[in-house]
């Protein structure tokens, strides 16, 4: 649910989160008392909402069942776009929509063919989430995730250790997850055009594999420590962010073969 509860933040701002949150979800005003998400969505909105917004969604019942059922529903369907990107053109009949439990149970019995998909493209493919099936995908080298509607970052990603590319441009993400980090061979990373505001120190472990970093069209404020320690990084893109013009370059990215910001 909380995961869920991000998404919706990472996806509207203040003055049209109720809307937003309204047309999402089903929402009852009978009676006026806050579920057990509702402290959840709090603690998440606390420096999100001014006070007549918070006093708003505190009018509100948000129903644990319509959040599950629309979060569920939402990695079921990025799961239908996973499956139908990977599922081998025999043994399965390619006229038959499975359910997602059937696709979840093919996936268990045949690791051996998901164990083949060196390379996946995703791109514009209406992509709401990543389901958290991605991380089965272990053999991936590849993964192409721009132009869609994600939000979050499922800590599943970090299962797929033989990722040397990572495309995540154009989406509405605004965390990066400590699991990124995982990804130790780790090449190219793409994460321009979204919400970011920071790197996790956990990015130091890529510092011996990350040659390439698009961080353009995000909300830095400065550049980001971390990549002091990037000793392979070649080429960095910071342009569009809310980085002061006069803040020096850093000695440490004066030897890069392309800087710009």
């Amino acid at each position: 649910h909380k995961i869920f509860c991000l998404s919706i933040l990472a996806d509207l701002e203040q003055s049209d989160f109720l809307k937003g949150m309204l047309e999402s979800i089903q929402v009852d005003h009978s009676n006026g008392s806050p579920s057990f998400l509702l402290s959840q969505l709090e603690y998440e909105l606390k420096n999100k909402l001014n006070d007549q917004d918070l006093h708003a969604v505190k009018s509100l019942d948000f129903s644990a069942t319509s959040f599950y059922e629309m979060e569920r529903m939402i990695q079921d369907e990025a799961l239908d776009i996973l499956w139908s990107a990977i599922k081998p053109d025999e043994g399965v009949a390619q006229e038959v929509r499975l359910s997602a439990n059937d696709i979840r149970s093919w996936m268990d019995e045949n690791k051996e063919l998901l164990d083949t998909v060196e390379s996946l493209d995703l791109g514009a493919s209406g992509l709401k989430c990543i389901p958290p099936e991605i991380g089965r995908l272990t053999e991936l080298e590849e993964l192409i995730l721009s132009s869609n509607e994600i939000s979050v970052i499922p800590p599943e990603i970090g299962c797929l250790s033989k990722l040397k590319g990572l495309t995540l441009s154009s989406n509405k993400i605004s965390v990066i997850p400590p699991e990124v980090g995982s990804l130790i061979i780790l090449e190219n990373l793409f994460l321009e055009d979204n919400a970011i505001k920071q790197l996790p120190p956990e990015l130091i472990a890529l510092h011996d594999s990350l040659e390439e970093l698009h961080l353009n069209g995000n909300k830095f404020t400065e550049i980001p420590e971390i990549l002091r320690a990037m000793s392979t990084l070649k080429y960095l893109w910071l342009e569009d962010n809310q980085i002061k013009a006069s803040e020096p370059t850093p000695a440490e990215f004066r030897g890069l073969l392309y800087f710009c910001r």
